[in-house]
């Protein structure tokens, strides 16, 4: 896995469009995420809740930056120049160096420190998952554990869930005493699967409430909550980033949906105003969608979002007229900017 270096310009371009970002301290196991409130090309301010950091995070602290955007994953290591003393709190930190590595996972990760069980031929060992996803994890242990041989582990959840699978070791690296492995998750029984996506589904909602700061000092939660939106998206991983978008804008009230086959019994019943459309190709069956959500439900706005190549796609020329059409890479301003205008 390359690194590449991220000059001042990349990182304020791609600073604009982050919502959340997770930091972390050198000196410390810690670390929060957070809402951005305003980046430059030299520093960034977030959001802090003064009563859970104070004691734990101070002027002049080493810290490194982490967050996901377009097929990369991001460190940018720096330092705490600031931190306001107000209940709604920021804390400035003046950024250094910037690196990036092709994220080629397709899944979300979550940062945990889950304990993991390693079953070997000589025994059982125990690590920590210092992430997760639904097709793997970091795990950090002192045993040495083969690359070649299959090996199953059993993971153990806070809520006292667990699930147990075997694994293919992807990659490793030596953090003073421990091993780091990079796993891969390859034969998950389905009740262990049940388990491990309620698990993720309830990581993912303590994320998306971090933004609840950004919310509150915005002052737009209020307004929003009661205007019902669908998500139509074949994957649910790849529609995360409008899950976070309308998190922050206060959209609480809105569901994913998946079976394109049978949406408009779906509809019937949710009645939702806005359908958000995530596409990966434009093609005939994505436009008869289209084109019958609006024969069938007037009263709903359609926004579809599709790849930036299928922009020169011939499809697009029969769609209805007052669909909005967005493209992916999402730019997030853009996105914000249609769906209050819906709202």
């Amino acid at each position: 896995m390359g690194t590449i270096t991220v000059n001042k310009e990349e990182l304020f371009n791609v600073a604009q469009n982050l919502n959340l970002v997770r930091i972390k301290s050198f000196d410390e196991d810690t670390s929060i995420v957070t809402p951005i409130l305003f980046a430059s090309d030299e520093s960034i301010d977030v959001l802090i809740d003064m009563d859970k950091v104070s004691g734990i995070w101070r002027e002049g602290q080493k810290v490194m930056v982490k967050f996901q955007k377009s097929g990369f994953e991001y460190l940018v290591d720096g330092e705490i120049s600031g931190i306001s003393s107000k209940l709604s709190a920021t804390m400035t930190m003046k950024l250094y160096e910037a690196r990036k590595f092709n994220n080629l996972r397709r899944y979300i990760r979550f940062d945990t420190n889950l304990k993991v069980f390693f079953e070997l031929e000589e025994g059982r060992f125990e690590g920590v998952a210092k992430n997760l996803s639904k097709g793997g994890a970091m795990v950090s242990t002192e045993k040495d554990l083969p690359e070649s041989l299959p090996i199953k582990i059993h993971a153990v959840f806070d809520s006292g869930a667990s699930f147990s699978t075997t694994i293919k070791v992807l990659r490793r690296s030596r953090v003073q005493q421990n091993y780091m492995y990079g796993i891969q998750f390859t034969d998950i029984p389905e009740e262990g699967l049940t388990v491990l996506n309620r698990e993720i589904s309830m990581l993912e909602r303590d994320y998306f409430r971090s933004l609840n700061m950004l919310k509150e000092y915005n002052k737009k939660s209020d307004v929003y909550l009661d205007t019902k939106i669908v998500i139509l998206s074949y994957d649910a991983d790849e529609s995360y980033e409008i899950r976070e978008e309308l998190v922050k804008l206060g959209a609480e009230n809105f569901q994913l949906y998946s079976n394109f086959k049978f949406y408009v019994d779906f509809f019937i019943e949710e009645k939702p105003k806005i359908a958000v459309i995530d596409a990966n190709v434009l093609d005939e069956e994505i436009s008869v969608m289209v084109k019958s959500i609006y024969e069938g439900f007037p009263e709903i706005d359609v926004i579809l979002l599709i790849p930036m190549h299928e922009g020169e796609n011939e499809c697009i020329k029969f769609l209805p007229a007052k669909t909005t059409v967005l493209y992916k890479p999402l730019i997030c301003n853009e996105f914000e900017e249609i769906i209050i205008k819906y709202l």
